[in-house]
């Protein structure tokens, strides 16, 4: 738990216990715009070092996105989600990336889940995903990083209007 709460996805509250923390406007904010500048660079430089091997395991990542949103399971999509980006993020081979983006995967995690309960019908997110993918295994490097930044913006951005909603309702 001392863990979970050191990742900002829980609360302790004195004498009292533990509380899940819920996402903000201003996280929701954070999370986007720290996702657009490490993924975009992940995809850059995975776009550039890419071999067949990552090709394979990248292309496997999408097909299994493709397959949960196929069986509507919105906790496997989520899932397969961000396994696809994690999995641009480890074909970067840049360890400090890698790292920085370690330290925030929980709080993304639940941000797709937060997303991905947005999108109405879940298959909208295949074609962003594989125009994505596809021009990291082209070796497209421009095209991927903007795709990438363009991706978690536009999501990230969905995300906050809808946060921003709630509370403005109460």
């Amino acid at each position: 738990m001392q863990r979970l709460a050191g990742e900002g996805l829980l609360v302790q509250h004195a004498y009292t216990g533990w509380e899940v923390v819920t996402l903000t406007p201003e996280d929701a904010w954070e999370l986007y715009t720290l996702r657009c500048s490490l993924e975009g660079l992940a995809a850059r430089l995975a776009a550039e070092r890419i071999d067949d091997a990552g090709r394979a395991v990248l292309t496997a990542a999408l097909n299994e996105l493709k397959d949960s949103i196929a069986v509507m399971d919105r906790r496997r999509v989520a899932l397969a989600d961000l396994t696809v980006h994690r999995t641009i993020v480890t074909l970067a081979k840049h360890r400090r990336l890698s790292m920085q983006y370690g330290l925030v995967i929980e709080p993304v995690h639940l941000y797709i889940l937060s997303t991905n309960s947005m999108t109405e019908p879940l298959e909208a997110i295949v074609p962003e995903h594989e125009e994505l993918v596809d021009s990291i295994l082209r070796g497209d490097v421009q095209t991927a990083e903007r795709l990438a930044s363009e991706h978690v913006s536009k999501h990230g951005l969905r995300l906050v209007e809808l946060l921003r909603a709630q509370e403005a309702n109460g």
